[in-house]
């Protein structure tokens, strides 16, 4: 049964409300919450001189509870929690902790005897307060109409009359409206302290009427102490100060119950059982037993009952009795089913360390013997089954006791749950109830300075009195009392919180445990219901930084493999000491005879550090245990896989970072992560990109068998504004056996066990460790080339393209050298000759001579030398290196191209170009006359006669050199250039305009027919002149044709040439 064994519960705050105060500690007096003859009487000396009475008790222990009150709808949905001024409902939806809304209520003298109902349906809240007002609210705390139960008067002039607590309720309901007259079915009765009953029906939304009134007081003359109306079976409850003739032996009439039924009409109440009314006749003789009892107590007034609470059947009820006893009846009948003394309950007198009451730390201080007859006292009661109760007593233990003959267990466990204050409790809804809990702390050391001294004085006062009469009478200041020094009043601190206990199941409150970081509670469940304690262990470890310590104590206790192994493999730790301890812990667990043992199925997935080696065999035979197609043993060969290569990575990372002198210092886990996380391509990658050379050398001297494979893309990945000079260490070369070296320092590494099987089982493995396929020179050519059009393209930095392809010269990567060339044309054209919007690929659609003539595109005649010199001639020996004799080419092309029509800038080159000069432009003899010979047979402008000269005159002589067939053939062709040159100059004197290559191809024509036309156009061209030639002139004009003849035309016959003479006289005969 479930009131026989014990239960499982969790204990959650749901809400905790804060008070500051600064103010003087008022004490709880019996004389300002009762009346009658004991208003006048010292609570204190009451205490040591006489026991309470019934009533006084009842107030009493009310008084020691929270102020604040509660109540819960009858689903348990929502809650309304009435503070001091504040009244607020919160909702189950989210656990009671936002607020569902708010109203302010008027304070209270009296907050604890302040009462709160809700209606049958949830909809509205009946609160009354002390002074007879009751409000009634809506679900979201907003006030809907309010009614008094009487008339409060207060004087225009005096002093304002208090109010005492025998106004306020003992209980306060709804129920169903009995006349039905309104669509309205609420309806609330109150009965005060005094018996007096009132009864308000609500007429529309916002608005209760008076419905009718009545009167306990007939049995209950001097207190009604609790009220409570019974919905299954529709009778209402009074408990209190029954009186009765001593010798009943009713159980509930000795004990102050009764039960009434509700009537439609008057008197609208009607008490249950039959009663004799002789009884209860108010005569003289009943009046002075009345009195008698007032003044005394006796044994029945003790017996009387402060609190019921209905079972959730509502066929039993609980109550606690004045003298601390608890009973339990059977309804309807009130039959007395069980009554347990205080003293036989079980854990009844269990001490509360938290127990922090306010009022009774200042008793207890005030005296010398602390005085708690009542603080085991029962103080609330409510039922958590049909089969159990809860009892919360003065002392903040909260118990769950069950209904039997003699209960002797405590079903929260071996101890009461304990609060800081008694507890106000509700009945159980679904699997949890409520309760209120006050605490009260000073804040410094005053306050505990000031209760001691205000005790003193007051334990004190007959000698003040006597000194301050003493001092009266004689004057003297021997006899002067003590002054009082006033002091800063002390500031406490009170808070208010709402707990709800839950049942739970041994799983929910496990896993409430953890999330409460109650670890060692955790692990007592967990040992006793035989729950997964890894779980807790799981908890602290991702919950605690990863130390060597923390893998002691919580990663080693852990039992699952696979999860042990993913979090040494995804945790970084923050030191560089936990972080190699992490990794070598998870080695160990992927040790070899941890694979043999998965192998035959031995291990339960459990991690284990060691095996016991109890095979006594070599490690072959070991080896030739393990089930490579054991999908689990494939798993721990991976996770070993990833261990070694996260360990390596670490080495890697201790050398990136220093050192291991300064590993500690400079250690980073965020870093470190990363570097491992990534591919060590991708880190590679990442280290170029970010210009780390001295981490990305390191990774390649320990990592190069992952890299290799991809080393020419990691190199290219340094950037492109990165001038190659600062990582050509890392540049492809080839050496003098013309073998590509990519990086010559590598560190070889031994292959341990897993990665053997890894290469069997695995194909996607064998990447790793595949042979690296040979880099040809071809390729690396390639990539030099391909580089630097990225470097120029991407950057349009000139120089950074051509260092690197310097640099790949000085690697013998001898195929780089025209695309040198071409960068360097590029760089004059850009950087010196500054034009713009020169690219490389523009470049290399250009001619040869089309690039010369860019480079001095921008020369003037001043710097035609110069600049040809510094940008020509350079690009003439570069396209010389890779073209034998395309140097002669090009500048016979460039020159020859410029005689057409002036051979000025021609001139300044052969000037430039004389043996006489330091540094001529063309030292080559045989190519200055060479170009020449050609730039003045190509030029066509007959007035070029001056130029040509100085261009001749810049030609060697001829014995200034050595005699070669070469040079001889050199001279001899200048000599005939001469010869043609005054060919030009002769026919020049008769308007003949002929240019030096015309005259050359004239000399090579053999046709005679075609000389003497030449012949006779020169004669006739001088018979035209004017004035016309006169004899001698004509003479020099036959020796001038003898001389062609003889110099162009050696084969034609001297007589022909007179005769073209002869006939060119007759001819001018003939015109004149």
């Amino acid at each position: 049964m479930e009131s026989q064994s014990t239960i499982l519960y969790e204990l959650v705050c749901c809400a905790e409300w804060i008070q500051e105060k600064e103010e003087a500690i008022q004490f709880p007096s019996i004389s300002t919450c009762t009346s009658g003859v004991f208003s006048y009487v010292n609570p204190t000396a009451f205490f040591r001189n006489k026991p309470l009475s019934p009533s006084e008790t009842a107030v009493w222990i009310n008084s020691l509870g929270p102020p604040w009150q509660y109540a819960v709808t009858s689903d348990g949905k929502i809650i309304a929690v009435l503070q001091d001024t504040i009244l607020e409902t919160r909702s189950s939806k989210d656990n009671f902790v936002s607020v569902l809304g708010k109203s302010h209520v008027p304070k209270d003298e009296f907050p604890n005897f302040r009462k709160m109902a809700w209606s049958k349906d949830s909809s509205l809240l009946a609160v009354s307060f002390t002074n007879g007002l009751i409000v009634v609210f809506d679900i979201m705390a907003s006030q809907m109409c309010s009614v008094r139960r009487f008339e409060t008067v207060i004087p225009s002039e005096g002093p304002k009359i208090p109010f005492s607590i025998d106004y306020s309720l003992a209980g306060m309901f709804f129920v169903d409206e009995r006349l039905k007259k309104t669509p309205y079915c609420s309806e609330v009765i109150s009965v005060d302290r005094r018996g007096c009953v009132k009864s308000f029906r609500q007429t529309s939304t916002d608005e209760m009427e008076f419905h009718h009134e009545a009167s306990f007081k007939q049995y209950y003359p001097s207190e009604v102490t609790d009220v409570q109306y019974s919905e299954s079976h529709k009778i209402i409850l009074v408990a209190g100060n029954l009186i009765q003739d001593s010798n009943s032996q009713v159980p509930n009439w000795r004990h102050g119950i009764t039960a009434w039924r509700l009537l439609l009409d008057s008197p609208y109440y009607r008490i249950l059982f039959a009663v004799d009314g002789e009884n209860f006749k108010m005569d003289a003789k009943r009046l002075w037993k009345i009195a008698f009892m007032l003044t005394s107590s006796t044994s029945l007034e003790h017996e009387s009952i402060l609190k019921m609470s209905f079972s959730p059947n509502g066929n039993q009820m609980a109550a606690i009795h004045v003298s601390g006893a608890i009973s339990i009846w059977q309804l309807p009948s009130l039959k007395l089913i069980f009554i347990w003394p205080l003293k036989s309950l079980f854990q009844y007198n269990v001490s509360n360390p938290r127990f922090n009451c306010k009022w009774r730390n200042f008793f207890n201080q005030s005296q010398t013997r602390p005085m708690d007859p009542l603080i085991f006292h029962p103080y609330d009661v409510n039922w958590w089954s049909d089969e159990s109760i809860i009892v919360s007593r003065v002392n903040g233990c909260l118990t769950l006791i069950p209904v039997c003959d003699c209960p002797s267990k405590n079903l929260l466990g071996d101890s009461p749950e304990l609060f800081e204050s008694a507890v106000r409790t509700s009945p159980r809804y679904e699997k949890n109830f409520f309760a209120l809990e006050s605490e009260i702390r000073y804040k410094g050391d005053s306050s505990e300075n000031y209760t001691v001294v205000e005790a003193n004085l007051r334990g004190s006062w007959v000698k003040n009195l006597t000194q301050e009469a003493l001092f009266w009478v004689t004057d003297m200041e021997r006899f002067r009392p003590p002054r009082k020094n006033k002091k800063k009043l002390p500031t406490w601190i009170q808070s208010y919180r709402i707990f709800t206990v839950r049942n739970i199941t041994p799983q929910e409150l496990f896993y409430r445990k953890i999330e409460q970081e109650e670890y060692g509670e955790a692990i007592d469940l967990a040992k006793i219901y035989k729950l997964d304690a890894d779980l807790v262990y799981q908890r602290q470890w991702t919950k605690t930084p990863v130390s060597v310590h923390s893998i002691k104590d919580f990663l080693a206790k852990i039992t699952k493999r696979n999860w042990v192994l993913r979090e040494c493999l995804d945790r970084v730790p923050d030191t560089i000491d936990a972080a190699r301890e992490l990794l070598q812990f998870g080695l160990k667990g992927t040790d070899l005879t941890v694979a043999v043992l998965i192998s035959q199925g031995k291990d339960k997935g459990k991690f284990i550090l060691w095996a016991p080696d109890d095979l006594d065999i070599a490690k072959e035979e070991y080896l030739s245990l393990v089930d490579v197609n054991n999908a689990e043993v494939i798993r721990l060969l991976r996770y070993r896989k990833r261990f070694l290569h996260f360990i390596d990575m670490l080495n890697t990372y201790e050398l990136i970072v220093g050192g291991p002198r300064v590993v500690e210092e400079n250690y980073n886990s965020k870093s470190y992560g990363a570097l491992r996380s990534r591919n060590t391509v991708e880190s590679a990658i990442e280290m170029a990109r970010s210009c780390d050379t001295n981490g990305l050398k390191i990774l390649l001297t320990n990592h190069w068998n992952d890299i290799s494979l991809h080393y020419m893309d990691i190199i290219s990945s340094f950037p492109e504004t990165w001038s190659p000079h600062d990582y050509k260490d890392f540049l492809p070369e080839i050496n003098e056996n013309e073998n590509v070296v990519l990086w010559p320092d590598v560190e070889s590494k031994d292959m341990d066990w897993c990665e053997a099987f890894l290469l069997k089982a695995d194909t996607s493995f064998n990447q790793t460790y595949a042979e690296n396929s040979e880099v040809t020179r071809e390729e690396v050519y390639v990539w030099y080339y391909r580089r630097i059009q990225e470097i120029e393209s991407l950057s349009g930095i000139i120089n950074y393209a051509l260092d690197l392809g310097l640099l790949g010269l000085e690697r013998n990567v001898l195929e780089l050298q025209s695309l040198v060339h071409d960068l360097q044309t590029l760089e004059t054209l850009v950087y010196e000759v500054q034009i713009e919007n020169m690219t490389l690929g523009k470049l290399k659609v250009l001619s040869y001579l089309e690039r010369i003539q860019l480079l001095l595109s921008k020369s003037t005649d001043e710097s035609f030398v110069s600049d040809f010199r510094y940008y020509v001639l350079p690009f003439v020996s570069n396209c010389e290196d890779n073209e034998e004799g395309s140097s002669y080419t090009l500048l016979n092309e460039y020159m020859t191209s410029l005689c057409s029509s002036d051979l000025s800038l021609v001139l300044k080159i052969f000037e430039a170009s004389k043996r006489s000069d330091f540094d001529p432009l063309i030292p080559d003899l045989k190519d200055l006359m060479l170009l020449a010979h050609n730039c003045i047979y190509k030029c066509e402008n007959f007035e070029q006669t001056e130029n040509v000269m100085a261009i001749l005159g810049c030609l060697p002589e001829r014995g200034f050199e050595k005699k070669s067939p070469s040079m001889e053939n050199l001279h001899h062709l200048i000599d005939n250039l001469e010869v043609h040159f005054s060919t030009v100059q002769l026919l020049q004197k008769y308007f003949v305009h002929l240019t030096v290559e015309s005259i050359k191809q004239v000399s090579r024509n053999e046709d005679k027919a075609s000389i003497e036309d030449f012949l006779v156009n020169i004669c006739r061209s001088a018979s035209r002149m004017h004035p016309p030639l006169k004899i001698n002139d004509w003479k020099i004009l036959l020796y001038d044709i003898l001389e062609l003849r003889k110099k162009l035309f050696n084969k034609f016959e001297m007589e022909r040439s007179f005769e073209v003479r002869i006939s060119s006289c007759f001819l001018k005969l003939w015109v004149l």
